[in-house]
C-alpha cells in the first residue's frame, strides 16, 4: 500500500474533498488519527488511513449528513470500481466499504477495523 498512499491523499484533498471552510486542517488530522489508530490496534495503518480519508467523502461531497454512512459507502464503491481500480484487492475494497458503511454504528464492533 505505500506506493498509492500519496496518490491517494492527493486526489482526495485536492480533488474530491472540496475546501468549505478549513477543511484542510481536518483532512491532515484525519490522516494522523487514522494511521495512529490503525497502528495502535495492529492493523495495517495505511488501510485506515484510507478508510479515515473516505468515511465522511459523501458529507463532503453533498453537504449532506443524513445517511451519509450508507451512502458513503456506496460511492466509495463507485470510486473503487473506476478510479482506484487497480489500487486494492478485492478483500481491502470489502474492508473498506464495510468501515465507511458502519462508521456511524458506535456501539457495535463490525470487523477488526
Amino acid at each position: 500500500m505505500i506506493a498509492f498512499c500519496p496518490h491517494i491523499r492527493q486526489f482526495l484533498l485536492f480533488h474530491m474533498i472540496p475546501n468549505r471552510i478549513n477543511t484542510e486542517k481536518i483532512k491532515l488530522l484525519c490522516i494522523d488519527r487514522s494511521w495512529l489508530l490503525g497502528h495502535q490496534r495492529g492493523l495495517d495503518p495505511e488501510l485506515s488511513t484510507v478508510m479515515g480519508l473516505l468515511h465522511d467523502l459523501y458529507s463532503f461531497q453533498t453537504g449532506n449528513s443524513s445517511l451519509h454512512a450508507p451512502n458513503g459507502s456506496e460511492m466509495v464503491r463507485v470510486l473503487l470500481k473506476k478510479d482506484f481500480k487497480d489500487l486494492f484487492s478485492a478483500e481491502e475494497q470489502l474492508l473498506i466499504k464495510s468501515a465507511i458503511y458502519h462508521h456511524s454504528d458506535k456501539d457495535l464492533v463490525h470487523d477488526e477495523y
